[in-house]
């Protein structure tokens, strides 16, 4: 049942960045902003051809082909994921990842660049001009999930060892000497 809510999850978030990216491209023109929230959040529009803070944009072919093959892992692992009991919270991080992922390979194969369009208004200008989409929200949310999911499965781990180090420690051996 959570793999079918997840996967609805996964449509759904992808679905409504696309659309808000979509909106953005059609009703702003390129420069301009809109303070939104009391002045916390500034709507822009922004073309992306690289990652990241524009990283690789002079490579636009391998960034493509890079964000198809990280979003096609991360597909494959969800699916390895359900194959298994538990991790509830890895697979909604995963699942989040994979929207985001979906959505910014999407707009790199189809308008050969990724849009951005909010950014947060702060005293740090270099911060201030970082412009984000909800897919990369998505990947920076699902993405602390997993490190989240990780750290308590390693405390799991580790209480487990102990354990079974603690219930050996008590049998006595018996050792014949010849």
């Amino acid at each position: 049942m959570l793999a079918v809510i997840l996967t609805l999850l996964i449509g759904t978030l992808c679905g409504i960045d696309l659309y808000l990216k979509s909106y953005i491209e059609t009703h702003y023109k390129e420069g301009e902003e809109k303070k939104i929230l009391g002045d916390t959040i500034s709507v822009r529009k922004v073309h992306n051809k690289g990652m990241a803070l524009n990283k690789g944009e002079e490579h636009p072919k391998r960034v493509r082909m890079l964000s198809g093959i990280v979003t096609a892992l991360l597909v494959l692992y969800y699916v390895f994921l359900f194959r298994k009991k538990g991790g509830w919270m890895r697979k909604k991080g995963i699942a989040l990842a994979i929207a985001g992922g979906v959505s910014n390979t999407y707009d790199r194969f189809v308008r050969k660049y990724v849009v951005d369009y909010f950014g947060f208004c702060t005293e740090w200008k270099k911060f201030e001009k970082i412009t984000f989409n909800l897919g990369d929200m998505f990947i920076f949310l699902g993405s602390i999930l997993v490190v989240i999911s990780e750290y308590f499965l390693q405390k799991k781990l580790n209480k487990e060892r102990i354990k079974k180090k603690d219930e050996t420690r008590g049998k006595s051996r018996v050792f014949v000497w010849v």
